[in-house]
This record gives C-alpha cells, structure tokens and sequence, in this order.
C-alpha cells in the first residue's frame, strides 16, 4: 500500500502538535518540509559535539565514497 506524502507530513504535524512542540493550527505543506529538513542538520550537529566515535570515522567514511564507482548499466534492450 502507498502512502501519500501528504499523509504523513500531516501526521507529523500532528504528532509534534499533540506533543506540544507545535501550536493546534494547521501548517503547510511547504512549512512541514522545512520543519523537517531543519531537523538534519540539527541532529548532525548533536551528533558531533556529543559523540567522538562518529566524528573520528565520518572522515574516513566519506573519504571511501569519493572515488567510487558507478554503477555498471545494461545495455539497452532493442525493441521491435
């Protein structure tokens, strides 16, 4: 079954009303994805500062993702 994206950023508009971190008032759409595109980086940044682990490998791992490969592609299937 699909979920409308709709839906759910609906319902997470509900869910942080119901909690109190937001008024009762409906949000938009484009309000909701801010919302939650702020939520990022917020993390990220509570992640660094509270979690050394992750600050000494999140180097090497982005290093390992700069030259790597793509994706092999099939060749084009001719139809008739």
């Amino acid at each position: 079954m699909k979920i409308p994206c709709v839906f759910l950023l609906r319902l997470g508009n509900y869910e942080q009303s119901t909690a109190g971190e937001l008024s009762k008032d409906s949000s938009t759409i484009p309000s909701a994805v801010r919302r939650e595109q702020y939520e990022n980086p917020k993390a990220f940044i509570e992640k660094i500062q509270n979690d050394e682990e992750f600050v000494k490998k999140w180097p090497e791992v982005e290093k390992k993702n700069i030259f790597r490969k793509r994706k092999v592609r099939n060749d084009l299937i001719k139809l008739n």
